[in-house]
């Protein structure tokens, strides 16, 4: 059996282990963590897709306003094409390849934040206020990945909140309910 708990939007991971599971002819099971429900807010911006909040994005190039990037380092190029004027600000891993890849596209060390999350409340109003962060761009990646901090840190600060957002996945979406799950269709497993 293969359970996939790759991360929401490790689409390619989840059609691989799935396409895999077919053609081994064994069980496959997502797990993936729940979508958030949150109130509609005039400051909360949602697009469906990366494709979409570059093209928000590049609507906002002569703004000069400061960014606050919390989607990975993996898109960081294609967000710097749509800059323009704006100062983006990049919170990454704290990793030789997240670093590698801000070095490789240019970022100065003052727009990077390298930093394990997921982050509170505080931290993320404190971060919006040190740099004086105008837009925050996130993905949701629901509770577990910090999502509803940021937007309670936006609605807190007052600023926009750009999110990728997602659909709800077929899916197991508690620990609990997997194991339940496993275990009355395969026995019991530590």
């Amino acid at each position: 059996m293969i359970i996939d708990a790759s991360h929401p939007f490790a689409v390619e991971v989840t059609k691989n282990a799935s396409e895999a599971a077919k053609e081994m002819n064994i069980s496959y099971l997502r797990y993936a963590r729940s979508v958030l429900d949150y109130e509609e807010k005039d400051n909360i911006v949602r697009v469906p897709s990366y494709e979409a909040a570059f093209k928000y994005i590049d609507t906002l190039k002569d703004k000069e306003e400061n960014f606050l990037f919390t989607t990975g380092s993996n898109r960081i190029k294609d967000f710097e094409k749509v800059k323009g004027k704006n100062r983006f600000i990049y919170r990454v891993l704290p990793s030789a390849e997240s670093i590698k890849i801000c070095d490789d596209n240019h970022i100065e060390m003052k727009n990077i934040i390298a930093q394990m999350g997921p982050f509170t409340l505080e931290e993320n109003v404190a971060l919006i206020n040190r740099y004086d962060i105008k837009y925050l761009v996130s993905k949701e990646s629901g509770k577990v990945g910090g999502t509803d901090a940021k937007l309670d840190a936006c609605l807190q600060t007052n600023i926009i909140c750009v999110i990728i957002t997602r659909e709800e996945e077929n899916a197991i979406h508690s620990i609990d309910e997997l194991i339940n799950y496993v275990e009355a269709n395969y026995g019991r497993f530590i």
